[in-house]
Formats: C-alpha cells, sequence, structure tokens
C-alpha cells in the first residue's frame, strides 16, 4: 500500500466517525465515506490484477472496517423483538436500516467477480503481509460461483453475526458462505440473492423475501422461517433441521436432497416444489 492509499484509508475511516453540531451522525458525510472506501477496495483489485503488490488486500480490510462499522452502527442488540400477539406482517411496522447503515449494507452486498476472486486468494483471517494464496488472482468464474480451481474455497468471507439485519434491503447480495447465524434479519429484503453453502443457523428470517434466492446446501437449522417468502428459490441439498415453516410460501422451491428432519413442511405452501 502506498503512502498516499494508507493516508486516504485513515482519513475515510476517520470521517466514518463524524457527528453534527447537535452530536448527530453526519450521514451524508458518512455515506461519501463508505463510497470513497468502495472505490478504495475496487482499486485494490484492479491493482492486483494487473501484477501489483495488492493483489486484493486492501479490498478485505475495507470489507472488515465496513462489517465492524455496521456490528456499532447496528448491533443486534437493538433489534426489536417479534410482538407476543403479531399478526401477519408484523415485520412492516419494523424500521428500516439507518441509510448510512444500508450504504455500508450495499457495498458489501455488490462485490463483483474480480473482488470475489480476491477473497477466495485469502486466508479466512489474513495476516498483513502473508502472501497470497496460489500468488495470483484465480478465474472468477467457477464452481458455485466460486473461482475456478477453488469449489469452495477457504479464503476471506463476510461474517455478519453481531449485526442488526431487520428489513434491511440485501436484494441480489452476494453472500456465499457467509456467516449469519443467530442473525436479526425479519423483514428482510433478500431476493435473487446468493447465499450458497451459507450458515444460519437459528437465524431469525421471519417475513423475509428471498424469492429466487439461491440457498443450496445452506444450513438453516433452528431457523425461524414463518411467513417469509421463498419461491422459486433453491434450497437443494439445504439443512432446514427443525425449522420454523408456518406461513412459509414455497411454491416452486428446489428441496431436492434437503434435509428437513423436525420441520413440519406441512406448514407450508407447497404448490410445485421439486423434491
Amino acid at each position: 500500500m502506498s503512502l498516499e492509499t494508507a493516508d486516504t484509508f485513515a482519513r475515510l475511516i476517520g470521517l466514518l466517525h463524524t457527528r453534527l453540531p447537535d452530536g448527530a451522525p453526519d450521514i451524508a458525510c458518512r455515506i461519501g465515506a463508505i463510497l470513497g472506501l468502495e472505490t478504495l477496495a475496487e482499486a485494490s483489485v484492479a491493482a492486483g490484477s494487473e501484477g501489483l503488490s495488492d493483489q486484493g488486500r486492501l479490498h478485505v480490510r475495507i470489507m472488515d472496517v465496513l462489517l465492524a462499522y455496521l456490528r456499532q452502527e447496528c448491533p443486534a442488540s437493538a433489534a426489536l423483538a417479534r410482538p407476543a400477539c403479531s399478526r401477519p406482517g408484523w415485520t412492516c411496522d419494523l424500521p428500516v436500516p439507518r441509510a448510512d447503515v444500508q450504504m455500508a449494507l450495499s457495498v458489501l452486498a455488490r462485490r463483483g467477480p474480480a473482488q470475489r476472486a480476491a477473497e477466495a486468494c485469502l486466508p479466512l483471517t489474513y495476516t498483513p503481509g502473508a502472501p497470497v494464496i496460489g500468488g495470483r488472482l484465480p478465474d472468477p468464474d467457477g464452481d458455485d460461483g466460486q473461482p475456478a480451481g477453488f469449489p469452495f474455497h477457504g479464503g476471506w468471507r463476510p461474517d455478519l453475526q453481531g449485526i442488526n439485519l431487520q428489513r434491511a434491503d440485501l436484494t441480489g447480495a452476494w453472500l456465499v458462505g457467509a456467516t449469519l447465524d443467530d442473525v436479526p434479519m425479519e423483514g428482510a429484503l433478500l431476493s435473487d440473492s446468493s447465499l450458497i453453502r451459507a450458515s444460519l443457523g437459528g437465524t431469525r428470517l421471519s417475513g423475509a423475501l428471498l424469492r429466487d434466492a439461491r440457498l443450496s446446501r445452506a444450513v438453516l437449522v433452528e431457523a425461524d422461517l414463518t411467513g417469509a417468502s421463498l419461491m422459486a428459490a433453491d434450497l437443494s441439498g439445504a439443512t432446514l433441521a427443525n425449522v420454523c415453516l408456518e406461513g412459509v410460501d414455497l411454491t416452486g422451491a428446489n428441496l431436492r436432497g434437503a434435509s428437513v428432519e423436525g420441520s413440519d413442511l406441512e406448514q407450508a405452501d407447497l404448490t410445485g416444489v421439486r423434491r
């Protein structure tokens, strides 16, 4: 990392914590900082693909900074509990994420093929100065959308534990192999998202929209899917043990090879389900 890049990186991180004179978060300034960090992350990957020294290391650091920011500004402990006498659609009453929080989530969600390829080359826990696995960026088009030669890589993957994702917009998000255990995600928008092999044990997905989502080989043990929509979702090979499926719409979903031990499928709409 050049001195100029390091200075820009430090300055943008400082801007993530700016406040207005009344003490309220300066949302506009923070959004600008988040977008600036995204630009740096993309440049890091571009530099790596051109054979320069970074090869995506800064990209991964920036993603970790954004995850830490989300845990600080939108912790899971602040999530609202489901009302004791909840009605269908109760998740619509939940507040949406603050604009800067949603922007950070969007940056994480829209990581492109080159960024994902860089992540595959780095250890799960990256140590500054450690060599890149394989010494190069692989082709980004491989099995499960993973880089060629990495059937399911052991590189960096997003860990969103400890973050409140209630009503978050993660439409089309790339969360392959992500860790989302016990995360509150009631009312979240996850249509067309990639959650292949994601860990969703105990995740609260009541009222979530997961139409056309890719959840093959995902682990959803004891997840709460009450009232969620999984129309045309791919759940092939997924683990759905002891899952709450009351009122779930599984119309046209692919459940081939899925494990549903302890889950009552009769509570769900199974019209056109492939098994």
